[in-house]
């Protein structure tokens, strides 16, 4: 295969075609215009100055999505991804101006989408700049992801009770209701989406010991669901993740205590503690210790003392914050939150 052809085929997979034949969207009721106030530099460099480069914006943001136990009831659990480089332009739009927006924001978002090129290079080989006539929203733009938001709106919208409910976090979404697929795939077919098998996760809920989906597991947000939600899977793939990376901050050679121990908390740490509060009822003794190979390793690595040591005594020496402590932490942070009324209540004063 010559480079010509390795590069066309390269654009055709990243940048797929529309369907031949999409749905006009149906006349619904338009909401009033927003406000839309002119920024500031002021406001924009607050704002970035307090983004935080080195995380993904915002804490764990994990939902407590707890469903009522009801007999003879099935919770269907439904994920897949949404691709960004497929928005349809004119559905992106017709979302935005739907929510408020005014016309002159409805044209820039239009000229945001329009003329676009994309370019791909292969062992050295770049490719000449090539017209995408649809390639959806930019992934490295921060509007994209606010764009975003417009184009699903159909999809996400919807009121959460015990027997329906949807989250999005980006291009992940995931869907509890008892009938999801037709209105997934009706909105498909209207935004020009292309739903992708091997991406989409469907798990049944039941309290019966026979029914249900043995064996399936589905991603959401980082944290893998099992037919009965005992999170033996995410907790074995938390311990395998954070281990290499303990394992890995040990082969760094030359590092200061302050500095490995900053990269204790940075790095190791995070990769063990992650969505710990929605998992905290399945550890026992064996996946706590599963957890405490990769804190062994990584205090272990701060402090340059031998396997042998014990690891409390390892913790110690490196000044990190034990397993079980931070566990307790997590979970005493969104218990509190759950009970917390936000700052711009009017409970609150």
């Amino acid at each position: 295969m010559s480079r010509q052809d390795r590069r066309e085929e390269l654009l055709r997979i990243f940048f797929p075609p529309l369907p031949t034949q999409i749905e006009a969207e149906p006349e619904g009721p338009q909401r009033p215009l927003v406000a839309w106030p002119e920024l500031t530099m002021e406001e924009v460099e607050r704002k970035v100055m307090a983004a935080k480069p080195w995380k993904a914006p915002g804490d764990d943001g994990l939902p407590a999505m707890v469903a009522e136990r009801r007999m003879g009831k099935v919770l269907s659990l439904v994920s897949f991804d949404v691709s960004i480089q497929r928005c349809f332009q004119g559905e992106t739009a017709a979302e935005a101006g739907g929510d408020g927006l005014p016309g002159e924001t409805l044209r820039w978002v239009d000229a945001f989408c329009s003329e676009r090129t994309a370019s791909i290079e292969v062992n050295g080989y770049r490719s000449p700049q090539k017209p995408l006539p649809q390639a959806g929203l930019p992934q490295g733009s921060p509007l994209s992801s606010i764009l975003f938001l417009f184009f699903n709106a159909d999809l996400v919208q919807t009121s959460i009770s015990t027997t329906e409910g949807a989250i999005a976090f980006v291009d992940d979404y995931s869907a509890w209701v008892e009938a999801i697929i037709e209105r997934a795939l009706a909105w498909a077919r209207r935004s020009g989406e292309t739903l992708e098998s091997n991406k989409t996760a469907l798990i049944h809920y039941t309290r019966s010991a026979t029914r249900g989906s043995k064996g399936s597991f589905a991603k959401v947000l980082g944290v893998v669901l099992d037919a009965e939600l005992r999170y033996k899977q995410h907790i074995a793939e938390a311990a395998t993740n954070s281990l290499s990376v303990a394992m890995h901050l040990r082969r760094l050679q030359g590092l200061s205590p302050r500095v490995a121990g900053q990269l204790f908390t940075t790095a190791v740490a995070p990769a063990m503690d992650y969505a710990c509060n929605v998992r905290t009822h399945a550890y026992g003794e064996r996946e706590t210790a599963w957890l405490s190979q990769a804190q062994a390793v990584g205090a272990q690595a701060v402090t340059g003392a031998f396997g042998s040591v014990a690891t409390v005594v390892a913790e110690a020496e490196a000044n990190t914050q034990p397993l079980l402590q931070r566990r307790a932490r997590a979970v005493a942070k969104t218990w509190i939150s759950l009970r917390t009324f936000p700052r711009n209540t009017c409970w609150r004063g």
